[in-house]
């Protein structure tokens, strides 16, 4: 039996504080982690479809855009005969 143990004093206080202490830390990182990884998210979700209406036209607006092409290459044509 140690001495501590005589003493009343187990250790197992400062232990389980260690244990406590380190499960804080980790939960203060795990919550930090999880933060950055919504954002990254959240902006990966937001930023193309954005990006995406101002740079590629929409299915209705291609159609459109392919069927002005053909009207305007059949008048080329016809005023070329």
């Amino acid at each position: 039996m140690s001495s501590d143990n005589r003493n009343g004093y187990d250790g197992s206080n400062d232990l389980d504080e260690y244990y406590e202490e380190i499960a804080s830390q980790e939960e203060i990182y795990l919550e930090e982690a999880e933060e950055e990884v919504r954002a990254i998210l959240i902006f990966e979700d937001t930023a193309p479809s954005e990006i995406g209406a101002c740079i590629l036209p929409l299915d209705e607006d291609r159609q459109n855009l392919d069927l002005a092409s053909e009207k305007a290459s059949d008048e080329a044509k016809d005023n070329t005969e």
